[in-house]
């Protein structure tokens, strides 16, 4: 009798656990799917074909500089707390504009870059060994 008690509660706790793990994956996909609707709706909102967000570089916590296009001009600008100023204007000729997009800064890339930190870490400590 106590064989066939052990047995039912490995069975029920199997399948808790795969209970568990596909409530998991659900909610995985429908915050996946959740994310992307909202980044394709702003996407959408905020497009417009004069004003392109090109590049930016951190000075400080809230202190950037912040290359743009508007219309057919680049722009530097500095962007602060409270402020934005106009540093300069760069001609096209000197810019390296990448073909990847506007700050090729997307999640893809930056999910790529980790991996590849995390593969080139894990090569490491195999050959500590």
């Amino acid at each position: 009798m106590s064989a066939l008690l052990t047995m039912t509660s490995r069975i029920d706790s199997a399948a808790q656990f795969v209970t568990v793990l596909f409530a998991f994956v659900f909610v995985l996909a429908i915050t996946l799917l959740g994310t992307r609707l909202v980044g394709n709706y702003q996407k959408r909102q905020s497009y417009s074909r004069n004003f392109e967000s090109i590049e930016a570089y951190g000075l400080s916590n809230n202190k950037y500089l912040q290359l743009v296009r508007i219309g057919q001009k680049y722009f530097v600008l500095a962007v602060c707390k409270d402020s934005v100023s106009v540093v300069t204007e760069v001609k096209e000729e000197e810019l390296e504009l990448s073909e990847e997009g506007t700050s090729g800064k997307g999640f893809g890339r930056l999910l790529s870059q980790a991996k590849d930190k995390l593969e080139d870490v894990s090569r490491g400590n195999k050959s500590d060994e």
